[in-house]
C-alpha cells in the first residue's frame, strides 16, 4: 500500500469508529443520531514531501564542518483537516488541522493511531469557538 495509502487509510478507521468520535453526531456515549443531524464532520488527510536547510544549524545555533557547509533533511509531515459543516447552510463553520512530522509513523498502525488520536483531541478542544 502506498505510504499516503496507508496514512490515509489510518485516518479514515480512526474518524469513522464510534468509539475513537465520542460525539453525539456519530452515536458515541451522548446518544444515535435521529433525524437530520445539525453538523456534518469533513476530513482530510495527506502526505507532504518537506525539505529543511540547515534545520539542526538554527536550533542549536552551529554548523557543520570546516567550511559551515549546508545539510539538507528530506521528510514526510502528515497533515488532518477537520471541518464542522453547518447542514442548514452548508457551510464550514469551523476547521481544525494539525501537522506533524511522519517519522516512526507509517510503519507502525497503533502509534500512528494514538497520534492521530491526541491530534483530534487538541483540535476539538477548541471547538466549539469561543463566543466573545
Amino acid at each position: 500500500m502506498p505510504r499516503e495509502s496507508a496514512f490515509v487509510a489510518v485516518a479514515k478507521k480512526y474518524l469513522r469508529s464510534r468509539g475513537a468520535w465520542p460525539h453525539k453526531a456519530h452515536g458515541g456515549p451522548y446518544g444515535a443520531v435521529t433525524g437530520t443531524p445539525d453538523l456534518l464532520v469533513h476530513y482530510h488527510a495527506s502526505i507532504t514531501q518537506r525539505i529543511d536547510v540547515n534545520r539542526v544549524d538554527r536550533e542549536h545555533g552551529y554548523c557543520y564542518g570546516e567550511n559551515c557547509s549546508v545539510r539538507v533533511f528530506e521528510f514526510e509531515t502528515g497533515t488532518l483537516v477537520l471541518d464542522m459543516v453547518d447542514t442548514r447552510t452548508n457551510r464550514v463553520i469551523w476547521r481544525g488541522w494539525a501537522q506533524d512530522s511522519l517519522q516512526g509513523l507509517l510503519d507502525n498502525p497503533d502509534r500512528m493511531a494514538r497520534t492521530i488520536n491526541e491530534a483530534v483531541r487538541r483540535m476539538l478542544e477548541k471547538f466549539p469557538p469561543a463566543v466573545y
